[in-house]
């Protein structure tokens, strides 16, 4: 990576998104668009842009850590983002990027998912790196 001029993303990419963005983004790769054969591997990634959500839409259990909620829209040529769990959400403000979150579930009949916040994922995994 560094050879190419790759940065790799620390805690800096998730520990502080800004709270006015200017677009987010979900990114992966949905089951539709992945086709295995004996010889092939093709898939082809998608973004979806996500519109943030400051309520708990109706049909997500209550959780007890933060989750983060969006509405997308699928369009013409995308049927479903099953497959796309674990996906990042990013958000982006001024050309520059954060991840904020990982795609988790989706409710299909009204397009909104919800995503588990990375801040607090980065922080209970370096948490447990220290112990």
């Amino acid at each position: 990576m560094k050879k190419n001029q790759i940065q790799a993303l620390d805690e800096n990419a998730w520990e502080n998104p800004p709270s006015d963005i200017d677009a987010c983004i979900l990114l992966g790769f949905p089951s539709e668009f992945i086709s295995i054969d004996k010889y092939q591997y093709q898939m082809q990634a998608v973004e979806i842009y996500v519109n943030l959500q400051t309520e708990k839409p109706n049909g997500f259990e209550e959780y007890k850590t933060p989750h983060i909620f969006g509405k997308i829209e699928l369009g013409d040529s995308l049927k479903s983002v099953r497959g796309m769990s674990g996906g990042p959400i990013f958000v982006l403000k001024d050309n520059k990027y954060w991840v904020f979150a990982i795609q988790s579930r989706w409710l299909p009949e009204s397009q909104f998912i919800d995503a588990v916040p990375v801040k607090y994922l980065g922080k209970f995994l370096a948490d447990a790196m220290e112990d």
